[in-house]
């Protein structure tokens, strides 16, 4: 059997060296002009503008970006199918083990009122009486 060796990434390009980037993180001149290429209503809403120096509508609008950015994200979110059954067996589990604890309540408390049920009616019947 033969292993070979594959990569898909940039041709020419050194490992571990990343494109837009320096060595110290900053950007590079392209860089900086490929990652600036946001939406206006994202730039406004992530500016670093203080909050006591906006107006009401500014953080009105800030905050209706906010929200929707993160409802959309929920909304749109992808849960693997490993996650998924997970989340099944841990909430199969956890009924399971609640059943077998109320049954063990159940048998506990229901042995001992029966007990003392069957006791009461054994104390309370005369058996020299004849039964009607």
């Amino acid at each position: 059997m033969e292993y070979e060796l594959c990569h898909w990434g940039i041709k020419g390009m050194k490992w571990g060296v990343r494109r837009y980037q320096n060595k110290d993180g900053s950007l590079t001149s392209k860089g900086r002009k490929r990652y600036s290429n946001a939406h206006d209503d994202y730039k406004r809403a992530h500016d670093n503008k203080p909050v006591s120096q906006m107006s009401t509508k500014e953080l009105q609008e800030r905050n209706n970006r906010l929200q929707q950015e993160q409802n959309y994200a929920r909304l749109t979110q992808k849960t693997s199918l490993g996650k998924k059954a997970v989340k099944a067996f841990i909430a199969g589990a956890g009924t399971i083990v609640a059943i077998e604890g109320a049954a063990k309540v159940y048998n506990r408390v229901g042995n001992s009122a029966l007990d003392k049920i069957g006791d009461m009616v054994i104390n309370n019947i005369d058996f020299k009486k004849p039964l009607a």
